[in-house]
């Protein structure tokens, strides 16, 4: 694996920048024996700080132990630094070490390209930076804080932190039942996550208006190998939660969820930039957003449906309080909320654990959300005596079959990416199909490179048909045609 991996051999030198060592010596797993071990294990790497100038910035260890029917058992810790890893890259690492554990002689597929080659290839033209830096400068005024949690004491007195995680899971039947409804409503399932979670923080903050740090992993299919490299391709967007009192929950994530839409349309600069000017304009103590929400959904659902819960873990990250992540697995929807020890007041995580599931449960179990009309949080809202009519998109009713040219390649490119759902009609919903945001990134990025046409992601999640994005490509195609300005006209 670190022969196969480049960043598997990444070092940082002191300012900042990845070198990979053409050779590393031979690495060894140190192997402890005795159950005594185990915890000597967990609290000697759960909160490591590996040097990011010295090779490894991962760490392997065992022990063997014998449990007290008598079994003989190995206990596996592995430790992996995001430096040179994000989450998808783990479960790359993860799922072809099982291949080789199986089978020594396994043949893994080919990595052509290294995380350096995409690196080089997917900078943002300097014109792209300046208008999205332009962009987010008009977005600040209006961008709420970040979640004003009760503290034990000052961020600044907490010194080194440790994190302590609390999980759970959603069982498989009640998350593919959430994914359903969702999708009927034109909503994708990381946003129905994402707004779950953002109302559960308003219960607890001093204002329900308030701004996540969301972590996005921003591979674009630049190459077919592009989900066998490992690396770290995570970048941040600023997540803004405006809710208004009288909306429905439909209303409520639809809105939070074209804020999002829009916003990635403008992410060739970071968060950390756009936080950087909010120190400018608010001060040092505003700029700060330390409230994280990590949807690993739709990043490869293969590895993630054969993956195996870990027996435990935890993540650390700086400058971060809380992290709430969500991915899936063998079991269903993993949750897990790792939070600042000594910070954040300790039954917090567990409250917002136990808010998040109450919310999830009745609307697992409500068929028509549009009756559940909030306030500023679940708890405070009630249904409506109307019972409005639903918007599930169904099969049935999706329409005649594409028209022309544009519409027919829309639907085969659709087919490629949900094999098992192709389009039966011209007005299908795409997310009503089963299609996610990633899966609706990956269908725009495969029609600008079959037709040219840059379609807004905005502009198909607010019409995820066949027909509207026919309409859309050619729309556009015939505006470039019409602007043949000669010199000096325009």
């Amino acid at each position: 694996m670190i022969d196969r991996h480049p960043m598997l051999r990444a070092v940082f030198d002191a300012d900042g920048r990845q070198q990979v060592l053409e050779s590393v010596p031979e690495f060894t797993i140190p192997v402890a024996e005795g159950e005594e071990q185990l915890d000597v294990l967990r609290e000697e790497m759960s909160h490591q700080v590996l040097d990011p100038s010295r090779w490894p910035l991962f760490d392997v260890r065992a022990v063997h132990y014998t449990t007290a029917g008598g079994e003989r058992r190995t206990r596996i810790g592995v430790s992996l630094d995001n430096l040179v890893l994000d989450g998808l890259s783990m479960m790359i690492v993860f799922t072809e070490l099982r291949q080789l554990r199986d089978d020594p002689d396994a043949e893994l597929p080919p990595v052509e390209p290294t995380f350096r080659d995409y690196l080089t290839s997917v900078r943002p033209a300097p014109e792209s930076v300046a208008a999205d830096q332009a962009y987010w400068r008009e977005r600040l005024p209006g961008l709420p804080p970040a979640p004003r949690l009760p503290l034990l004491r000052e961020p600044s007195a907490v010194g080194r932190p440790r994190f302590v995680r609390r999980a759970t899971h959603l069982p498989q039947d009640v998350w593919a039942r959430l994914q359903e409804q969702a999708r009927g409503y034109g909503i994708t399932p990381s946003v129905l996550l994402l707004g779950v979670y953002a109302e559960a923080l308003g219960e607890q903050a001093e204002s329900p208006a308030l701004t996540v740090n969301l972590t996005l992993f921003d591979r674009q299919e630049v190459h077919p190998h592009i989900n066998r490299i490992a690396g770290d391709f995570t970048s941040l967007l600023l997540a803004a939660h405006h809710p208004r009192a009288g909306e429905s929950w439909p209303a409520r994530l639809r809105g939070l969820q074209a804020r999002l839409w829009t916003d990635l349309d403008h992410r060739a600069v970071s968060a950390v930039w756009v936080m950087r000017q909010l120190a400018q304009e608010r001060g040092p103590g505003q700029a700060a957003m330390p409230v994280v929400f990590t949807s690993a959904l739709g990043i490869d659902d293969e590895r993630a449906g054969a993956l195996t819960p870990p027996y435990w873990s935890v993540s650390q990250t700086p400058q971060v309080w809380l992290d709430h992540q969500v991915m899936e697995d063998a079991e269903g929807l993993r949750l897990t909320w790792d939070a600042v020890t000594g910070l954040l007041a300790d039954d917090l995580p567990r409250t917002l654990m136990g808010r998040q599931l109450e919310m999830l449960s009745e609307l697992s179990t409500t068929e028509d959300w549009d009756a559940l009309i909030l306030g500023t949080g679940l708890k405070d809202g009630e249904r409506s005596p109307t019972s409005p009519t639903t918007l599930v998109t169904k099969a049935a009713d999706a329409g005649e079959p594409p028209r022309g040219a544009t519409e027919e390649l829309v639907a085969a490119l659709w087919s490629e990416l949900l094999p098992d759902h192709p389009p039966t009609g011209r007005e299908q919903g795409f997310f009503a199909a089963g299609g996610d945001s990633l899966l609706a990134t990956r269908l725009i990025a495969r029609l600008r490179e079959r037709t040219g046409v840059e379609v807004p992601l905005r502009a198909f999640f607010a019409h995820p048909t066949v027909a509207a994005l026919g309409a859309a490509v050619d729309d556009i195609t015939n505006h470039t045609i019409d602007q043949n300005w000669e010199e000096g006209e325009l």
